[in-house]
């Protein structure tokens, strides 16, 4: 719906409507950033207790002798700040549980810390597992990491002019989550499938279930999630044992460190990443103490979901407000000119002002209501915590970093992989400031500016954005594959007499383009097919109108075998040639296309003095 047709946060439209139908409208507020805003002002703090979507009751099978309980499972949404530390900070009265559902009763997230005097804190312990085995890497070498990762994920996700900014970010954790943790390239799928169900479920269990029913959502993400930790433990056992008894004999040129890694895992040496220390998945057992092995396996998919949603997030919700107002774009300017370690120490400040987690679920406990402000929660109720920014006296929503604003008042709610994550972000702020041209796409019937899209009012899940590619990479690929007439046989000698009666035409043509690099036919799928490639440069409108227009007659004679040819004569119907080479036009598989040069045009390369004949 064009943004200027739907109707904006009107409290009026609450009176009178049934709970069922009231929670409908809020919840169309609150997948509206301004909307949800407005509503989060309007209740001044107060707890709102919403008629929501999710089961009364977490186990779907109670004993046969009583029927399962039925109706809308009421949520309470914690807004006040006093009210969201106190859920944070109280487990005496709130309780991390409906973590559970993602991950079951072992999962770090789901545990309750322990009360004081009281052990084993299992909680404590994961957490010290995972935070111990994250400090083994190097932060002083963890941008070189980073720094490829994002290289690595800008080959495929910045191919094009047009690219979505949630993906780069996506593949970009994923390829640095992946290397540090000590994965083969081979589980890149693996690890991108269990950290988008995963993050998908993690908001699931925050907001979405509270609101709509996706009954597949969880199950998806659990099985993607345990096949995940299947290749986990299978990794850390072959970590431990090559450190034992290391492969031998070694393969030519490799050194002694190299054979104790898995097969399939590139050793950092060859890539430059020694000195950043030892992969998570091999100094994590190490930690591990009464830790089973199913517990770091759940650590270590947890910290991969988190890592990945997190840093998509926060990076869309920056850039974001960094294009949108002149105040932000001057910001933009001064950010886009800090070196990298300085940009670095702005990822707190920009972070408190764009959270990467803005909610957080707790369920109170059942020792009876709990009281907030402007009423009480009945126990048993689940809870949407809301970590809402202030501004730079005091933001609450900072919670979720770890900036508590306040040195006498630590942050209830620390962001456990902070130091492992900044540098990542700061990368990817880097690289992505620095794009020739950087701008916002706009909807090409509306004209309306494509923002940030957010699931269920959550993470971000899709950020269109558009840079100069040009001046990154000059170099396109075309891979045109029309099929023949029938018969084909004949057509396919007809072809071969006009290419080589055309050949000086065609040579002339090129020469004079002065933009593509090679070009050539060929007769493909057993003949049926004629196939048309070129490495060109610029504009692909303005590349296939060139031929149209100078050797449209050559074409008119090969649109002659061709089956769906465009009108002819093709100099007479430039537009529709152009359409019918874009409808014929292939991709490269992957996406991915590869160029030694990727700066240069031909007339650039036509100029060195080493290119004349």
């Amino acid at each position: 719906m064009p943004r200027d047709a739907r109707r904006r946060f009107n409290p009026n439209e609450l009176t009178g409507l049934p709970p069922e139908r009231a929670a409908q409208l809020v919840f169309d507020w609150w997948c509206h950033d301004a909307d949800r805003k407005a509503w989060l002002d309007w209740l001044d703090g107060k707890v709102a207790l919403i008629h929501g979507r999710a089961p009364v009751q977490d186990d779907p099978a109670p004993p046969r002798s009583q029927p399962a309980p039925q109706g809308h499972a009421v949520v309470a949404v914690i807004s006040d700040a006093k009210d969201v530390r106190n859920a944070l900070t109280r487990p005496a009265e709130f309780s991390n549980i409906p973590y559970a559902e993602l991950g079951g009763a072992s999962f770090m997230l789901a545990i309750d810390p322990s009360p004081p005097g009281i052990q084993p804190d299992w909680h404590a312990r994961q957490r010290q597992a995972a935070s111990v085995a994250l400090a083994t890497l190097s932060a002083a070498h963890l941008p070189r990491a980073a720094e490829l990762a994002v290289r690595e994920a800008a080959l495929l996700s910045l191919r094009a002019a047009r690219f979505d900014l949630a993906e780069f970010a996506a593949q970009s954790a994923l390829r640095y989550v992946g290397r540090l943790f000590g994965y083969a390239e081979r589980d890149h799928p693996l690890l991108e499938e269990a950290a988008l169900c995963g993050y998908r479920a993690l908001q699931y269990v925050i907001v979405g279930r509270h609101f709509v029913s996706e009954p597949g959502t969880l199950p998806a993400a659990q099985q993607a999630l345990a096949r995940l930790a299947t290749r986990t433990s299978a990794l850390m056992h072959e970590y431990a044992q090559r450190a034992r008894s290391p492969r031998r004999p070694l393969p030519p040129g490799q050194h002694r460190a190299d054979a104790t890694w898995p097969d399939g895992v590139q050793p950092w040496s060859e890539v430059g990443l020694s000195s950043v220390g030892e992969p998570v998945l091999r100094t994590l057992p190490a930690h591990a103490g009464e830790l089973n092995g199913g517990d770091l396996c759940n650590l270590v998919g947890g910290l991969l979901v988190g890592t990945v949603g997190n840093v998509q997030t926060a990076l869309c919700g920056i850039v974001h407000a960094l294009l949108c107002s002149q105040p932000e774009k001057r910001q933009r300017e001064r950010l886009r000119a800090l070196p990298l370690a300085d940009l670095a120490a702005e990822i707190d400040r920009e972070l408190a002002r764009h959270p990467p987690v803005p909610f957080l679920p707790r369920r109170t406990r059942s020792a009876g209501p709990v009281a907030v402000k402007g009423g009480s929660i009945p126990a048993g109720t689940d809870c949407i915590v809301v970590l809402r920014g202030t501004g730079p006296d005091g933001c609450p929503h900072a919670y979720a970093w770890g900036e508590s604003g306040d040195a006498a008042k630590p942050a209830p709610h620390e962001c456990l992989g902070r130091a492992f994550i900044k540098p990542l972000l700061a990368e990817l702020l880097h690289a992505t400031l620095n794009l020739p041209g950087l701008d916002h796409c706009f909807d090409a019937l509306t004209g309306e500016r494509l923002d940030p899209e957010r699931l269920w009012g959550f993470g971000v899940s899709r950020f269109p954005l558009r840079h100069d590619r040009e001046k990154r990479v000059v170099q396109q690929p075309l891979i045109v594959v029309m099929p023949l007439k029938s018969p084909q046989a004949e057509h396919a000698e007809r072809l071969r007499r006009v290419i080589r009666a055309g050949v000086p035409r065609i040579q002339w043509a090129l020469d004079h383009s002065r933009h593509v690099h090679v070009a050539w036919f060929e007769l493909t799928d057993d003949g049926r097919s004629l196939a048309l490639r070129t490495i060109y440069d610029g504009d692909f409108d303005a590349y296939i109108e060139h031929f149209a227009l100078k050797v449209g007659d050559l074409f008119d004679l090969l649109f002659e075998s061709i089956e769906g040819a465009p009108p002819m004569p093709v100099a007479e119907h430039p537009d529709a040639f152009v359409e019918t080479i874009r409808r014929f036009n292939r991709t490269p598989l992957g996406g991915y296309f590869y160029s030694a040069y990727p700066r240069h045009e031909v007339a650039h390369i036509l100029r060195q003095p080493e290119a004349a004949p």
